[in-house]
């Protein structure tokens, strides 16, 4: 019997979207009833991707098609019908899954004109959730278009599920929630390289550790960490709190600036983009998410395997996975962050919250349920 081929189409690599590729990829690399093709672009690729695909290259075939994140529709075109006759040269393919919403838009259309049996789109946080007024009903014309195209939608979250039906952005018969995961980590073993990473930064063991890991960018709003730690470091000396920015992206002169602005420069850690995320969450004592909008962050998923307790803004998809693990604060509000990490000053405090939410993660948030869940979507 021939093996089922299975297509995963993505534009934008970078952060959670790129690891739930690199982990599907995987997953389906490993079952011998499946032949696995992976569509991408390289315009916006991080390392950290990269890197992953590396791994899968002897696994998996592996096609780029050039794909830029704005709207252009000479280029969006191309795109279209380059992926078009991959497909159509390579098919016939039983499943076509896109992920966020430009490989979304003109993946799925090009799925759809060859008549791919499953055109499945993931969004992984529709861009209008982070919008209001006439943009945000511009672009969920978009996203309407894109519910249209494909036969499934999936919501990484019950929030995502509530925000598209609630807006009528997808039927509800397309839809199903199937929430993101990942392998738990080994903590015996990321224990002690966490206290490796602390000597390398020079903080010192009693210091109490807040970072904030993400892209710099409008939806993950960096500056509101600023703003906190402004704050905070009026009553709490270097020897006491450290605070910690990883990441790079559009906001990245921002950030500096204000950095410079509130006079931070000696107590806030700018590491900039680094691809040794674990080594840094595993030298933390606290995480914190500042987002305006998600769809489910991976983040909050790998921070919770690190044993971490977890502020966040109540952002769509973090509700679940934080039931007694983290602490939720209002999109924006920096005196509510900042009242929120006053709660976890306390190590005890900490510890409980951290076993809570890495004791969660191992129940619900299996990477082989998950699977289980996409594989089924792909083949009935």
């Amino acid at each position: 019997m021939s093996p089922i081929k299975i297509a995963q189409i993505i534009e934008s690599t970078g952060g959670g979207s790129g690891r739930h590729v690199l982990d599907v990829l995987a997953a389906l690399a490993q079952d011998v009833r499946f032949e696995v093709h992976l569509i991408h672009s390289l315009d916006r690729i991080e390392d950290r991707y990269r890197l992953g695909v590396e791994k899968l290259a002897g696994q998996i075939k592996i096609h780029e098609v050039p794909m830029v994140r704005q709207v252009n529709p000479i280029l969006d075109w191309r795109g279209m019908w380059a992926i078009h006759r991959y497909l159509r040269q390579q098919g016939p393919f039983q499943a076509v899954h896109s992920h966020s919403a430009k490989a979304g838009a003109i993946g799925s259309v090009a799925a759809r004109l060859l008549g791919v049996p499953r055109v499945v789109f993931t969004p992984h946080a529709f861009y209008s959730m982070g919008l209001s007024g006439r943009k945000q009903k511009v672009y969920q014309v978009v996203e309407k278009i894109c519910g249209l195209v494909c036969h499934k939608l999936i919501a990484v979250s019950g929030e995502e599920s509530s925000y598209m039906l609630h807006h009528r952005l997808i039927a509800k018969s397309k839809l199903r929630i199937i929430p993101n995961a990942i392998q738990p980590i080994d903590l015996a073993t990321w224990q002690a390289r966490g206290q490796q990473m602390r000597k390398q930064l020079g903080i010192a063991p009693n210091t109490r550790v807040i970072g904030s890991i993400g892209r710099l960018t409008p939806q993950k709003n960096p500056l509101m960490f600023v703003e906190m730690v402004a704050r905070r470091v009026q009553r709490y000396s270097a020897a006491e709190e450290c605070y910690l920015i990883v990441g790079d992206g559009v906001l990245e002169p921002e950030v500096l600036a204000a950095l410079e602005r509130y006079q931070l420069r000696d107590r806030v850690l700018f590491l900039g983009f680094r691809s040794d995320v674990d080594d840094l969450l595993a030298a933390l004592d606290v995480f914190v998410l500042n987002s305006l909008y998600e769809g489910m962050p991976y983040i909050i998923l790998e921070a919770m395997a690190h044993a971490l307790p977890i502020v966040s803004t109540n952002v769509e998809g973090v509700l679940d996975p934080l039931r007694d693990g983290g602490l939720l604060v209002p999109i924006g509000d920096v005196g509510a962050l900042d009242a929120a990490l006053e709660q976890l000053v306390d190590p005890q405090r900490r510890r409980e919250m951290g076993v809570a939410n890495r004791q969660r993660l191992e129940k619900n948030y299996s990477i082989e349920v998950m699977m289980q869940s996409l594989i089924n979507l792909y083949l009935n």
